[in-house]
């Protein structure tokens, strides 16, 4: 019986996985291949695929460091609390967990999308790395909330559903990949348009499913409007800091720090002001 329990858990979960790994070798072969099928050249291709997956895609996943530990201590927490029917705990470790997703989402896309091209550049030197980066920067949100909302899930025993949401969002990205590059309208955005649709998708039936069994409690002035209106002051300091710093100095480098720290300081300070983000109570629920 523990064997058959065991297999439920992890066979969903490998499974997903596995198809997240096969859909990566599967890009790297079918972009460049149907890329060459509107013209481009082998090179022209590879170099393409090349910015796009080795490039724009790991500095998207860069909050994901905050999402992972969210996803590892949640699944144990909300396991727990499961067991001793106690779904008031749950339902606040859902939500809060989504929060603080969304905290962090939401300033990541706004960044991305408008300073992704000054990013890009300093990290890679490749300014049009930025415009990659820029386009699949607007799944942000719904690839990081789908990706708490699969740890919750697992938590609450519902991998099942989570591997078919994920099995469908990787469909529809492969037949996007598939017939949409090939076709001389779309060429490398046709990509993008299946990434885009794949996040929705899942984050949409993941979110649906969720809130099937668990009551959220997310105010939409304290999870949403706060963050989106700090976010918006954060990326407008960011843009005046650079071309302040950039008309002195003409250093691109230094102008991308200095703009991205004051950002930062300043989201960090409005989320205090606003009473959307408490240290007290963080540390307090982390001794929790």
């Amino acid at each position: 019986e523990i064997f058959n329990n065991l297999l439920y858990i992890a066979v969903p979960i490998t499974v997903s996985r596995l198809l997240s790994v096969v859909m990566q070798t599967v890009n790297s072969i079918l972009i460049p291949q149907r890329l060459q099928t509107i013209g481009y050249s082998s090179i022209a291709a590879i170099e393409i695929f090349g910015k796009i997956s080795g490039m724009a895609v790991p500095l998207l996943y860069l909050p994901f460091t905050v999402t992972n530990a969210l996803v590892i201590n949640i699944i144990p927490n909300i396991s727990e609390q499961l067991a001793v029917n106690n779904w008031r705990d749950v339902e606040y470790k859902t939500s809060l967990a989504l929060k603080i997703t969304l905290l962090v989402a939401i300033p990541s896309t706004v960044v991305f999308a408008i300073f992704g091209n000054h990013l890009a550049k300093l990290i890679y030197g490749h300014e049009d790395v930025g415009k990659y980066l820029s386009i699949i920067s607007y799944g942000m949100i719904f690839l990081c909330m789908q990706h708490t909302l699969s740890g919750v899930l697992h938590g609450l025993g519902k991998q099942v559903i989570t591997t078919v949401n994920f099995t469908l969002g990787m469909l529809i990205q492969l037949y996007c990949t598939y017939f949409l590059i090939a076709n001389p309208r779309y060429g490398i955005y046709g990509y993008f348009i299946g990434f885009l649709l794949s996040t929705l998708i899942i984050f949409t039936l993941n979110f649906i499913t969720l809130v099937r069994h668990v009551k959220l409690n997310m105010p939409i002035m304290q999870t949403i409007l706060k963050p989106t209106f700090a976010s918006l002051l954060m990326i407008i300091t960011m843009i005046y800091t650079y071309k302040s710093f950039y008309t002195l100095s003409y250093s691109n480098a230094w102008s991308t720090i200095i703009a991205s720290i004051l950002g930062c300081c300043l989201y960090l300070f409005i989320l205090i002001v606003t009473k959307t983000f408490s240290i007290k109570n963080l540390i307090h629920k982390i001794k929790e």
